[in-house]
């Protein structure tokens, strides 16, 4: 990259010729009411300065400095700005404002910002209100971002400016002080990357997921003399919209190692034996198995626990000698394959309440939703893989899973596709929209090594590899990761990515074939770039900063649902496995990084009195652009008093395959 001060005092930033963004009037003050906007000249050998000034005079410099770095292979131009105000400035937002590359129609224009937007944010999706639809202006808190970016890609380039999360100026209004806003405006006419200080909000947030809040536009006052430094990072590429992945593996270079934990494998043995104790104690339903929620019983076949908490409890107990909790993991898989398989083939999605149901009680949807079917198929055929090896023999587990895979091949389409919803008594699709029937793949890559009669394991790993290239080429290759998690509908997630990943790695386990390994890296680099490179500040009082929570490797759960949560941690035994297989130590290391982030909030007496012991918050809050509803006492920085099995199935599965 590299920058030119134009004639008139703007600004151009350009890579081999092609223009990434340009700032026609650099500098841009509201105050009182009013905007003022200025130009800059050249300050130096790499430098630029502008004033901003009203009837009085200028009321604020600005001197900026460019340098080039590289950044995990990524060149860069890093743009440091300083502010400073010449006299008092009441009443001010502060904005820096870089005009994008337009596109001839705005469905060619694919814009991201990690864990805060994925394309346009599926704004056909009319079942759901959070903020999609690239026809309107966002703007957000930065630190709702993993990594504060605007990626804008093109049919011509992809082009990012990043920022930092974070800004140092001394004020008493507790929140205004040290975040930045992120957003956009204009995309589909004239797209433009928006920075703010303070940081705007709109919509505050969307209460119950219907309706969206009017905006949080709070401005700022500036005492003479206060500065105000922000670092922006030009990076740009071919077009490619997966360039976001290659901007967080960057950003990760620049910010990623002040915040790392100290790994200490006694610690971590310590909070699977915390983990294991909620489990059995708090969770276990006599002979049906693991309950989502300690406070509600909820057996799920996939997604909320299901054969991932059933596995869990086996292949862990026995690596610690627990026969007690494999008898449990033993009978929550004999509970599901004897009665969980609707008329359809398929695995309901939950036993709740003494009713098998085709869609959760709570969520959105019309039918039986791939997302519990295809995870627990998927985590059952690795629990057979694991008996197999041991001599067990599964004659129930492997018929409810048979019933399962004949059933999906008979709804696949000759090209791969699978519905995303059906009829669970008839087997009738109701849509085929969503990426989430591509983990079927991994179901039927793992037992077609199980499977005895050759020529059915032939036909079981054949629909395999045309179900994931299906999946790579409509879903995959274009970043749209839809469907997963149901309760918040099409909105992009980052569950869909890490049951993907099983997937495509089992069946590159299978197979050996350098694309399946390629699109499995694809996927680990997506998932990833949900994680936080860094650790939000906590309102002083909350539990969060009671505790000193570190949010570093952790991640919201879709668009929608902006919580910090782990359940990620199914895809850190992945992140091993694909560390071995490109040799490069980089994924492994992040999975033990989110291990060791998953071991905070783990209760032992100091948490709300409502999570049991041994038990951990599903949600704590990274911002207070809120999840479907104003929290109240549970927004930015305190606990949701509830504590779910799925993270510690993760977090037991993956911690196995560590040792």
């Amino acid at each position: 990259m590299e920058y030119h001060i134009t004639k008139s005092g703007g600004l151009e930033f350009l890579s081999k010729g092609l223009k990434g963004s340009f700032a026609e009037v650099p500098l841009e003050m509201e105050k009182e009411g009013k905007v003022y906007r200025g130009l800059v000249s050249p300050a130096g050998k790499n430098g630029a300065f502008g004033l901003l000034a009203d009837q009085a005079g200028p009321f604020l410099s600005c001197e900026i400095t460019f340098q080039t770095k590289v950044y995990a292979g990524l060149p860069t131009l890093v743009e440091t700005r300083v502010y400073k105000a010449l006299r008092t400035i009441p009443r001010a937002l502060l904005t820096v404002r870089y005009f994008l590359t337009p596109v001839a129609k705005i469905d060619e224009g694919f814009l991201v910002i990690p864990a805060l937007w994925y394309g346009d944010n599926e704004r056909w999706n009319d079942k759901a209100a959070y903020p999609k639809g690239l026809e309107k202006d966002w703007s957000f808190k930065a630190d709702g971002s993993s990594c504060p970016a605007v990626v804008w890609t093109t049919p011509n380039a992809s082009y990012a400016v990043a920022t930092d999360h974070l800004v140092k100026f001394p004020v008493s209004k507790s929140g205004l002080d040290d975040v930045l806003g992120i957003g956009f405006a204009q995309m589909a006419h004239d797209p433009q990357a928006v920075f703010t200080f303070p940081a705007q909000e709109i919509p505050q947030s969307y209460p119950w997921g219907r309706k969206l809040r009017s905006p949080l536009k709070p401005r700022m006052d500036w005492k003479k003399g206060q500065d105000l430094t922000l670092t922006f990072y030009h990076s740009a590429g071919k077009p490619d919209r997966a360039f976001h992945t290659k901007v967080w593996r960057a950003h990760f270079e620049r910010v990623g190692k002040k915040d790392r934990y100290t790994i200490d494998s006694k610690h971590l043995n310590k909070t699977a034996q915390l983990f294991t104790h909620c489990l059995k104690k708090s969770h276990y339903r006599n002979g049906i198995g693991f309950s989502h929620r300690q406070d509600i019983s909820e057996i799920f076949t996939g997604w909320c626990g299901g054969f991932a908490a059933a596995y869990a409890a086996i292949k862990w107990g026995d690596k610690t000698c627990d026969p007690e909790f494999r008898r449990m993991g033993e009978s929550m898989a004999n509970f599901i394959s004897a009665n969980g398989v609707s008329p359809s083939g398929l695995f309901y999605s939950e036993y709740f309440k003494g009713l098998w149901l085709e869609k959760t009680w709570w969520a959105k949807g019309k039918g039986l939703h791939m997302r519990c079917a295809s995870e627990g198929a998927c985590y059952l055929s690795l629990l057979l893989r694991y008996e197999r090896k041991r001599g067990n023999a599964r004659s129930l587990w492997e018929w409810a899973l048979k019933r399962n895979l004949d059933a999906i091949l008979g709804m696949m389409r000759p090209n791969g596709e699978l519905p995303h919803e059906i009829d669970g008594k008839t087997g009738k699709p109701f849509s085929w929209v969503g990426v989430t029937a591509g983990a079927w793949a991994g179901a039927l890559a793992v037992y077609s090594t199980l499977e005895q009669d050759k020529k059915q394991a032939a036909a079981y790993l054949k629909a395999a590899e045309r179900i994931s290239a299906f999946y790579l080429k409509e879903y995959i290759s274009k970043e749209r990761f839809i469907g997963g998690p149901y309760d918040t509908y099409m909105a992009p997630n980052m569950e869909d990515p890490y049951n993907l990943l099983l997937a495509y790695s089992e069946l590159y386990r299978v197979t050996k074939k350098k694309l399946w390994l390629q699109t499995a890296k694809r996927l680990a680099d997506h998932l990833l770039s949900w994680r936080y490179l860094y650790d939000v500040t906590f309102p002083k009082g909350t539990v969060c900063h009671q505790q000193k929570v570190k949010t570093y490797h952790m991640s919201p759960a879709s668009v929608a649902n902006k919580h910090i949560q782990n359940w990620d941690t199914l895809a850190d035994t992945y992140l091993f496995e694909l560390s071995k297989w490109l040799k490069d130590p980089f994924y492994k290391d992040c999975g033990i990084q989110h291990l060791a982030a998953s071991t905070q909030l783990v209760q032992k007496g100091q948490l709300p009195s409502k999570i049991p012991y041994g038990g951990q918050s599903e949600q704590w809050y990274a911002t207070t652009f809120n999840w479907f509803g104003d929290c109240g006492k549970y927004s930015k920085g305190n606990l949701w008093k509830v504590t779910v099995a799925l993270p510690k199935a993760g977090f037991l599965l993956s911690l196995a395959d560590l040792n």
